[in-house]
């Protein structure tokens, strides 16, 4: 049997989340949702922010929040705007934004050929973990911090 492939969304994916469930609980359903006092699922909420200098995007942000944690999945500064406080001021931002959103904790991954690496070890995040030889044959590290 040859199978075939076509690209899906995450609604398709929620298509097997009750196959998913008698099978392993709710294990691996935490990337995608999160568990309330109640037991009822509620979607992670996933946000997209341009970065704007005098009105001007330079950059932008999407992260998520899922079970108290922002997760930063991608951060970009255009070059000629990095290395001017930019990218500290929107950490602060992000970080005061999360709070509002009730989370406890800041999340991101990287690699040593990110800049972001830097600026978030200088903001107080602290490696939590390092894949070695993993996605693109890069180490990738787990940084995290308590807000």
């Amino acid at each position: 049997m040859n199978p075939d492939f076509k690209s899906i969304t995450e609604k398709d994916i929620s298509l097997f989340d009750t196959e998913w469930k008698k099978l392993y609980g709710s294990i691996g359903l935490l990337e995608k949702y999160d568990i309330v006092q109640n037991g009822e699922h509620r979607p992670q909420k996933k946000y997209y922010f341009g970065i704007l200098v005098g009105g001007k995007m330079i950059g932008y942000l999407y992260f998520k929040v899922w079970g108290g944690r922002c997760y930063i999945d991608h951060f970009f500064i255009k070059e000629d705007f990095r290395r001017k406080g930019i990218g500290t001021k929107t950490f602060e931002w992000l970080e005061d934004f999360a709070k509002k959103k009730g989370c406890h904790k800041m999340l991101l991954k990287t690699t040593e050929k990110h800049l972001i690496l830097d600026l978030a070890k200088r903001l107080g995040y602290k490696e939590e973990a390092v894949l070695r030889d993993d996605a693109f044959h890069l180490d990738w590290i787990y940084l995290s911090k308590r807000i």
